[in-house]
C-alpha cells in the first residue's frame, strides 16, 4: 500500500518529523488556516498535502470544504477523515453536504453520493427477494473485495450469507435480495475493483 492509500484510508496515524515537514512544505497558507480553524492539529493524518490538495481544488466553492467540515463533531471528523476528504475529492462539497445533513453516517458519505438517486429507483422497483450465486472473476482476491460485497449489502439493504475466495481466483457470494438491488451491487464492485466477468445464477431460496 502506497503513501496516498495509507492516507486516504488512515493508516497513517502520527507522521515522523520528516514526513510532517514534506507535508507542510505542500500546504497553502490557506488549507494552514482552515486545519487552525477547525483544530486540526499538526501531526494528525489529516495534516498532509493530500487534505490540503482537497481543500485548495474547492476553495472558491459553495459551500466550501471547510464548510462541510464543520458539520462533523471534531471525534467524528479525526476517526473518519480519509472516507470524508476521499468522498469530497470524488463528489464534490455540495453533494457532500446534502448526504450529511440528511444524517448520513460517514462511512456511508461515498455510498450515497454515489448511489442514493439508483438507490431510491431499485427499492421501488424491487419485486420479491430472490437467492442468487455470483461469481467475480478479475483481480477480487486479496484487495478489500469479499469486504465489500458486505458493505454494500449492509448499505442496499439485501442479505449476503456468505463471500468466499475460490482456487481459481474467483470470488464467490451467496446473496438474498431483489433483483434491481442485486444488479446495484454489481455496477458497484464492477466500478470499484477490476472485474472482468461476473456469472449470476438464481438459486432456491430454500437451499
Amino acid at each position: 500500500m502506497g503513501l496516498l492509500e495509507k492516507i486516504i484510508f488512515g493508516k497513517i496515524s502520527t507522521p515522523s518529523v520528516q514526513e510532517e515537514r514534506r507535508y507542510s512544505d505542500k500546504i497553502s497558507d490557506y488549507a494552514e488556516e482552515v486545519f487552525k480553524r477547525l483544530e486540526i492539529r499538526p501531526g494528525d493524518h489529516m495534516h498532509n498535502s493530500y487534505a490540503a490538495g482537497v481543500i485548495d481544488k474547492y476553495k472558491e466553492s459553495l459551500p466550501s470544504v471547510e464548510e462541510v467540515l464543520s458539520r462533523v463533531d471534531v471525534k467524528s471528523r479525526r476517526n473518519n477523515d480519509g472516507w470524508i476528504f476521499n468522498s469530497i475529492k470524488k463528489h464534490g462539497p455540495g453533494k457532500v453536504l446534502k448526504v450529511l445533513e440528511n444524517g448520513t453516517p460517514l462511512e456511508d458519505v461515498d455510498m450515497a453520493c454515489r448511489f442514493s438517486e439508483e438507490l431510491d429507483i431499485a427499492r421501488k422497483t424491487g419485486g420479491d427477494a430472490k437467492k442468487y450465486r455470483l461469481e467475480f472473476y478479475g483481480w477480487v482476491q486479496d484487495v478489500g473485495f469479499r469486504g465489500t460485497v458486505h458493505s454494500y449489502a449492509d448499505y442496499f439493504g439485501f442479505n449476503c450469507i456468505k463471500a468466499e475466495n475460490m482456487q481459481d481466483g474467483s470470488v464467490e457470494a451467496i446473496v438474498e435480495g431483489t433483483y434491481p438491488l442485486i444488479d446495484l451491487c454489481i455496477k458497484g464492485l464492477r466500478e470499484d475493483f477490476k472485474v472482468t466477468k461476473v456469472q449470476k445464477e438464481p438459486m432456491p431460496l430454500e437451499s
